[in-house]
């Protein structure tokens, strides 16, 4: 299966879903623009019209998940990793009630395992991590 068709099934999973208000892609593949990918699905279903938004400040994307209802967001990350704030304003989204709209969220080099909260978001939201394949050792 390609990694777009992923995408856009993750993506209408969360479109469907009664009670999960966030999908995380965490898609290391360069060639995969989840981004667009994202956009335009949620175009395609017609129940949103997406706003796209590249690397917020965690007080920007606090506000923005504050007014998501009725809304789609899609927020990209070059990596997560460098915006711990963000990872909590995250964290403390996904554990809220169903807000009336949805949240996409890619990274392209993201460790989601790192901490304990960032493993406690997979509880809370959908996800999908696709990680590249380690290089074989040389001999």
């Amino acid at each position: 299966m390609s990694l777009e068709k992923t995408c856009r099934e993750f993506i209408s999973s969360l479109l469907g879903h009664k009670t999960r208000h966030t999908l995380c892609l965490n898609i290391a593949e360069p060639s995969v623009k989840a981004d667009d990918i994202a956009m335009a699905a949620i175009t395609e279903a017609g129940k949103f019209k997406p706003t796209h938004v590249h690397e917020p400040v965690a007080k920007d994307f606090g506000a923005m998940l504050e007014d998501i209802s009725g809304k789609a967001l899609v927020v990209t990350f070059d990596d997560l990793d460098k915006h711990p704030k963000c990872i909590d304003v995250l964290a403390a989204h996904v554990r809220k009630p169903h807000p009336g709209g949805v949240l996409v969220v890619v990274s392209k080099a993201w460790n989601s395992d790192n901490t304990e909260k960032e493993r406690e978001l997979r509880k809370h939201c959908l996800f999908f991590q696709q990680n590249l394949a380690v290089p074989p050792k040389q001999k």
